[in-house]
């Protein structure tokens, strides 16, 4: 289970990997992702700088970045792009993403029971490790 950093919308995940997003101001759910390219959703949030950008992990390694008020991918989603070897390659599964407090901050942390701090920066539309 995930929230946006707003509180607005949260986001959780059914034994199936399926993933319901629902906005807490009205109380009702908002959007149903069914499994994302056959990866069960294991880690999500929200950036402080944008809540209504939801960052799902899967459990095949994929990231995505989903606009939940429009329902649909992001725009860094739709875009042809390559993940870092680093993330391709990161041990174990992921199980956590933070993000700094900052609005100014482009950063976000993402971690696995294996590996508990890889940082990786999201700049535009690229993603890459440091």
């Amino acid at each position: 289970m995930f929230n946006s950093s707003d509180w607005q919308w949260l986001a959780a995940t059914n034994c199936c990997g399926d993933i319901c997003i629902f906005n807490l101001e009205i109380q009702r759910q908002h959007w149903f992702l069914s499994r994302l390219d056959g990866g069960s959703g294991t880690a999500g949030g929200s950036p402080p700088q944008n809540s209504s950008v939801l960052l799902i992990t899967t459990s095949l390694s994929q990231v995505y970045a989903f606009d939940v008020e429009a329902k649909q991918l992001g725009e860094w989603s739709t875009r042809t792009f390559h993940l870092p070897r680093r993330f391709q390659e990161f041990p174990g599964k992921v199980i956590g993403l933070s993000f700094p407090p900052s609005t100014s901050s482009s950063s976000v942390v993402v971690y696995s029971s294996r590996s508990l701090s890889s940082q990786y920066y999201m700049h535009g539309e690229v993603m890459h490790s440091c």
